[in-house]
C-alpha cells in the first residue's frame, strides 16, 4: 500500500509492505517511482507484518528511524475528563492550536488529512481544553468498529506539568466510549518515556511496535544503485 498525504506525517507518507519478498526489488523500485512524482522521500513503515523486508531494505542502505509502540486498553467505564469540549469538526481555535503546538508547516496538507477524517465512515471528536477562553490542551480521537484511536495529544507549552494530557486523553476516551468503543489504541516513540509512563498509569500496554526505514538518496536513484 502506498500512501500519501500530502507529506504530512511519516505514517500517512510512505508504504505500507506486506510479508511477501519476492520480486521486491521490481515492487520497490514502483513505490520509489510513485514517491518521485510526487516530490516526497522514499519512506517504509516497519510492522510485524512485514518483518522479511527489513533486513532486504537494511542491505540497500535504508536508515532506521523513529521506533513507535502502538499501545492499546480496554474501556472499562472511563472515568474523569471533565472540561474536555469534544467537537465533530475542528473550529478555529482548535486548528490554531494544534497548528502552533505541532509545529505545522504545512497547514494546507493538514486541513486536507482532517477533512478526509470528518467525510470518512470513521467517527472523528476534536477535544478541546480552554481556560479564560484560550485554548490550552487538544487532541483527536478516530471512532471505528468497536476502537478508539487517539492523536496528536498536545498541550500548551506554558501549561504544561498540570496534569492536562491527562485529562484531555480520559475525556476523548469516554468520548469514544459514547460512540461505542470498547477498546482504544494510540503510538508512541520509543523514546518518549514520560508519555509511556501516563500511558502505562491509565491501562495501556504494547501490542506490537514499529518503525520506519528512509532511502539514503532519492527513491529512484537508490534503487538503481547510484
Amino acid at each position: 500500500m502506498l500512501r500519501t498525504a500530502g507529506g504530512f506525517s511519516r505514517r500517512l507518507n510512505s508504504v505500507q509492505a506486506t510479508h511477501r519478498v519476492a520480486g521486491f526489488d521490481a515492487r520497490l523500485h514502483r513505490a520509489a517511482t510513485y514517491y518521485d512524482q510526487r516530490s516526497l522521500p522514499l519512506l517504509f513503515r516497519v510492522t510485524p507484518l512485514c518483518i522479511a523486508a527489513d533486513p532486504l531494505l537494511e542491505a540497500r542502505g535504508f536508515t532506521r528511524e523513529a521506533p513507535t509502540d502502538v499501545m492499546v486498553a480496554e474501556l472499562i467505564d472511563p472515568q474523569g475528563g471533565d472540561g474536555v469540549v469534544v467537537a465533530t469538526e475542528p473550529n478555529p481555535a482548535w486548528l490554531e492550536a494544534q497548528e502552533k503546538w505541532l509545529g505545522i508547516t504545512s497547514s494546507e496538507a493538514w486541513e486536507a488529512t482532517l477533512d478526509r477524517s470528518v467525510d470518512g465512515p470513521a467517527t472523528t471528536g476534536f477535544g478541546l481544553v480552554l481556560e479564560e477562553g484560550a485554548p490550552v490542551a487538544a487532541g483527536l480521537a478516530v471512532a471505528d468498529a468497536g476502537w478508539v484511536g487517539l492523536f496528536e495529544i498536545t498541550v500548551d507549552p506554558e501549561h504544561r506539568q498540570r496534569g492536562l494530557g491527562r485529562t484531555m486523553i480520559r475525556g476523548l476516551l469516554r468520548w469514544g466510549s459514547r460512540a461505542g468503543a470498547r477498546r482504544s489504541y494510540l503510538q508512541v516513540l520509543e523514546q518518549s518515556s514520560a508519555a509511556r509512563n501516563m500511558y502505562n498509569s491509565l491501562g495501556f500496554t504494547v501490542s506490537y511496535s514499529y518503525w520506519y526505514r528512509r532511502a539514503p538518496i532519492a527513491g529512484l536513484q537508490a534503487c538503481n544503485g547510484k
